[in-house]
């Protein structure tokens, strides 16, 4: 009589396969995690607003037809590594000299302003609650467009969000004793010397 066929148990094969399926489905929640977008601010400013200085005994106004160092966006981009601001004007050709000031007030109460500089070379400070401040990994440099900021997290401190305003000013043609231009990326056609009106809350994505 031929013997009966031992019964099949689990063996560690299913065990196997569902400790696959499980170590899985928590790297794709960690993956849907870690790409998770960014939380993002994007402000228009109006053209035409920049404010010129003429040095010719007439208070500043602004004049319509300036287009360099005309601020006509500025994005904030807010994730749990980096904030990245950018700046585009109407026109940014190479100037003999301009000046950006940009300012960041983070949720715990921390303002870190950036200056950047630029003459004969760039210019770059770093300032936090009134101190100079380097931290690693901060970038501040000039586009084809405008500006670009790179703030780490780490460099934050412990903020679940900011607010940033920015200041331009610049030289409306290439004149050495020319006039001079700002622009506040949240004010028309005002400013207020160095100290830039600071835009809405922006959270970390």
């Amino acid at each position: 009589m031929p013997r009966p066929l031992p019964s099949r148990r689990p063996g560690p094969a299913p065990r196997a396969r569902l400790l696959h399926a499980s170590l899985l489905s928590a790297a794709l929640v960690l993956g849907l995690a870690a790409a998770a977008p960014a939380a993002t601010s994007r402000h228009s400013d109006a053209a035409g607003d920049v404010v010129v200085q003429r040095y010719d005994g007439t208070p500043p106004a602004v004049e319509p037809d300036v287009r360099n160092g005309d601020l006509t966006s500025l994005t904030v981009r807010y994730d749990d590594d980096l904030l990245q601001i950018a700046a585009s004007t109407r026109a940014y050709r190479s100037v003999l000299d301009d000046y950006w000031i940009v300012r960041v007030l983070t949720s715990s109460g921390d303002t870190l302003v950036l200056r950047y500089y630029q003459e004969v070379g760039p210019t770059i400070t770093v300032y936090r609650n009134g101190n100079r401040y380097t931290c690693r990994g901060t970038y501040v440099g000039r586009t084809r467009a405008g500006l670009l900021v790179r703030i780490p997290q780490r460099c934050l401190g412990p903020s679940y969000r900011v607010r940033v305003g920015l200041l331009l000013h610049a030289t409306p043609d290439a004149t050495v004793d020319g006039p001079r231009s700002a622009d506040d990326a949240f004010r028309t056609g005002r400013v207020s010397g160095t100290r830039s009106k600071l835009g809405p809350w922006v959270g970390r994505g």
